[in-house]
């Protein structure tokens, strides 16, 4: 991977990748995005790739990496959005309804 130079979108989650492999990355020079959810990546593996300036998309979610680390990454990427995951929906009362079979109805006879 780390020789498509031209690469811009690189999905990497739910893989075993370590921060040594992810510093081979560091001549993608044309990576946009990056998704490394549910990864052993950690901060000091993403603070290697000095040389990805035009990354402006990075996915974290399920990862050590905490928004106590937002400042030490807006410092190598300033102009990155980083998607932490942990979305929380809030619940309606719409969202469950109960609904009862109807009653058997008895014969007369």
């Amino acid at each position: 991977i780390a020789t498509c130079s031209s690469l811009t979108k690189l999905s990497i989650n739910n893989t075993n990748i370590t921060d040594l492999q992810l510093s081979k990355l560091n001549s993608l020079n044309e990576l946009q995005y990056l998704n490394i959810v549910n990864t052993k990546v950690t901060i000091a593996g993403l603070l290697k790739l000095t040389n990805l300036k035009k990354l402006n998309q990075l996915y974290l979610g399920q990862t050590s990496i905490t928004a106590n680390d937002l400042n030490k990454l807006k410092s190598v990427f300033p102009n990155v959005k980083v998607d932490f995951g942990n979305y929380q929906i809030e619940k309606l009362i719409t969202d469950t309804q109960l609904v009862k079979a109807p009653e058997k109805f008895s014969e007369k006879k």
